[in-house]
């Protein structure tokens, strides 16, 4: 379970407890919550990944041919 921490959108207060609701540096109630770990990343669609080893040994034949030429 990730820690909750708190940031005030009026002086940029960051800290994981508040009073009542207001940011303890300037009392405004304009506060955010922050997420401490970041969401994990997706994992790559499988047409992407196989298009990418298409294109990667176009490059390579391309690459090879003009070497032999």
């Amino acid at each position: 379970m990730p820690v909750k921490k708190y940031q005030c959108q009026q002086c940029g207060y960051k800290g994981s407890q508040l009073l009542q609701g207001k940011c303890p540096a300037c009392g405004d109630a304009n506060i955010e919550n922050v997420l401490k770990n970041p969401p994990a990343e997706k994992e790559a669609c499988p047409i992407r990944m196989l298009l990418l080893i298409t294109l990667w040994c176009i490059l390579l034949y391309k690459g090879y041919t003009i070497l032999i030429a």
